[in-house]
């Protein structure tokens, strides 16, 4: 079981079973266990949370909290809530045996590939790296705009005639 909390300190528990993982197949229509379902959850961020809010729907229930409150509360804890999935995940994987242990490394280095973004990205931050790109991306577009833009026509008498 791994847990995360919530902004409000609420402490969140993941725990995946093959019932579970039935569960959410049959809620959201992605199969944990299929790679290819398996690769769109780690791609994106609405189906992780999606999924960790129904691995932890019981617990929302006990609590008297739906799914937009759940969602609300970790707003900027959505990292915590992934990397708790993912790792929940690996966990998962390699219970069902070596097969699986492709899967549950997949989960880990995706775990170190999103701590190793966050930390780069703070770091473009801190230096002025990433509003330097975002100027140099908002020049490069100005320009790109500047030269395809549509070259003015002739003006006409409006007789119709090229008189």
């Amino acid at each position: 079981m791994k847990t995360f909390s919530d902004s409000r300190g609420q402490i969140w528990n993941l725990s995946l079973t093959l019932g579970k993982v039935r569960k959410v197949r049959d809620a959201l229509g992605l199969d944990l266990l299929n790679p290819n379902h398996y690769q769109q959850i780690l791609a994106s961020l609405t189906d992780r949370l999606a999924y960790a809010f129904l691995l932890c729907e019981e617990q929302a229930k006990g609590l008297d909290i739906d799914a937009d409150e759940f969602e609300e509360r970790i707003y900027g804890k959505t990292s915590e809530a992934s990397h708790a999935l993912l790792g929940e995940s690996a966990t998962f994987f390699r219970k069902l045996g070596p097969d699986q242990e492709p899967m549950a490394m997949l989960a880990e280095k995706s775990i170190e590939s999103m701590v190793a973004g966050s930390a780069r990205l703070k770091e473009m931050k801190t230096t002025g790296q990433l509003d330097s790109l975002f100027s140099n991306m908002e020049t490069a577009m100005n320009d790109l705009i500047q030269q395809t833009a549509p070259l003015k026509s002739p003006q006409s008498d409006g007789s119709g005639s090229q008189s």
